[in-house]
């Protein structure tokens, strides 16, 4: 048997206890409290441990082949159900008995995977904001500059009779560039020491890639900061028929 912590192995043996969870234990006479649920059946096995470098839900692996052995009964099984909210104390005990009376002496532990946790989603949205908040910024300052350098080009096609939203429409184009590249070119930026640290690190089974935000920053943002540019531009310029004259000219 390989063993994930060095606390369940004395002297290179390992204890496998088969608890009844119908069947509570007797409660601690001085303070009552739970002392889980009665044992069944115990049996001792050659054990070696493996301390692993992630997170593992189990604390030990035996082989089909020990596991008959020592006497215990292999069922290659699972059950997997998928819940509309994360179940309480109350809800897993409930659920715990149900399967135990339902498998009996085949019953093993229930799992129920947490899923991505809510602080790690305000992290990533945070990121986002942050980051929409600087290519906005740099989106707004490029875009207004490049105007200002480009009046008299304006002039000239207001001049030879250019639609006034041309100029919304130049603007809105600039910002969702400047917008676009920028967040893809800091996107990758992220992704490829990301990619590298889990590849190193050996995580990439249980790596999870944040969709929603990877599409408000590459997406969203480059097309709210066109729309801004957009709505921001004043369609016709004020100006003198002296630069109107020099325009044509």
């Amino acid at each position: 048997m390989v063993v994930s912590n060095p606390v369940f192995v004395r002297d290179g043996q390992a204890s496998l206890v088969a608890r009844d969870v119908r069947k509570p234990a007797r409660a601690d006479p001085a303070t009552g409290a739970f002392q889980g649920y009665e044992e069944t059946a115990r049996t001792d096995v050659a054990a070696a441990v493996l301390e692993p470098s992630v997170n593992v839900p189990y604390y030990g692996v035996v082989s089909p082949e020990a596991a008959a052995a020592a006497g215990m009964r292999v069922d290659d099984s699972a059950l997997l159900v998928q819940f509309s909210a994360y179940p309480d104390a109350t809800q897993a005990d409930k659920m715990t008995a149900a399967l135990a009376g339902l498998y009996k002496d085949r019953f093993g532990t229930p799992h129920v995977e947490r899923g991505a946790e809510r602080d790690a989603s305000l992290i990533l949205w945070s990121i986002v904001g942050l980051g929409a908040l600087i290519t906005l910024s740099a989106a707004g300052i490029t875009t207004g500059l490049s105007m200002a350098d480009s009046r008299k080009d304006h002039v000239t096609l207001a001049g030879v009779g250019a639609s006034p939203r041309l100029r919304k429409a130049l603007a809105g184009s600039q910002a969702l560039m400047t917008a676009g590249l920028g967040t893809m070119l800091g996107s990758v930026a992220g992704i490829v020491p990301a990619v590298l640290l889990v590849t190193a690190t050996g995580m990439a089974r249980t790596a999870v890639v944040p969709w929603l935000q990877l599409v408000a920053l590459l997406i969203a943002v480059p097309l709210t900061g066109a729309a801004l540019a957009w709505l921001f531009t004043r369609a016709r310029l004020p100006v003198s028929r002296r630069e109107v004259d020099r325009a044509c000219n």
